[in-house]
């Protein structure tokens, strides 16, 4: 019985070392550098603007498997109401533009003033960031432009000298009319403040050749026990 127990403890102890995440959340990519005053890109329910990003492969720490966005943070101010802001994680659609819209992003109720604040969005769903492909966090707006509510989307007047210290790079910006993202084909050199927040998940795949072994061990303890 005592083997037994042994044994069971080793799997577990096994499975325990190689599923425990120790990476926190942090930060991933941002191009905000705590300074306002670059151009900002007003939007409204005509037009919208995407920021694109790149993640690493691989990706960083080591033994990452992929990022779980846990929230998009960006600088804003304006009229408009929150609720009237959509924030939306998009793929690349192999031409660097947004292509299928992965989910929506959303917040908590807030008021815009003139004066530019930092406003964060967290995902509706679990949305993941996988090794070596590009995402475009988009934004608009469904007020419409006649009735004289705003919404500016701000930049930095002097960009980070790094954007990301995993390996995250800027994959540009677009714009364009119309409530589709996929559909904007205008590129801008405007990088708007955006800063992604972001959980690096362990690759589970190392867990079955230690489960094995621990696996093998316990029934050759078991064995000998019986004999």
């Amino acid at each position: 019985m005592t083997t037994t127990k042994a044994a069971l403890s080793l799997l577990a102890t096994a499975a325990t070392l190689t599923f425990t995440a120790t990476s926190q959340a942090a930060v991933i990519f941002s191009t905000y550098n705590n300074i306002d005053g670059g151009t900002s890109s007003p939007l409204n329910s005509n037009s919208g603007k995407a920021v694109g990003f790149t993640m690493p492969a691989p990706l960083q720490p080591a033994e990452t498997g992929s990022y779980e966005l846990n929230s998009v943070s960006l600088r804003l101010s304006g009229t408009a109401p929150s609720s009237s802001v959509v924030v939306k994680l998009f793929s690349n659609d192999g031409t660097n533009s947004p292509g299928t819209d992965l989910g929506a992003l959303t917040s908590t109720t807030f008021t815009l003033t003139s004066t530019v604040g930092t406003y964060t969005f967290t995902p509706s769903a679990t949305l993941t960031l996988t090794a070596g492909t590009t995402y475009w966090i988009a934004v608009q707006t469904t007020e419409l432009e006649n009735t004289g509510a705003s919404l500016n989307w701000h930049t930095s007047s002097t960009l980070p000298p790094s954007y990301s210290s995993v390996g995250v790079t800027p994959a540009g910006q677009i714009f364009g009319p119309g409530s589709n993202p996929s559909s904007w084909t205008q590129t801008s050199g405007v990088r708007n403040s955006l800063t992604i927040d972001a959980t690096p998940l362990p690759i589970p795949e190392p867990a079955a050749p230690i489960l094995t072994g621990a696996g093998l061990v316990s029934m050759a303890m078991l064995r000998r026990r019986s004999r």
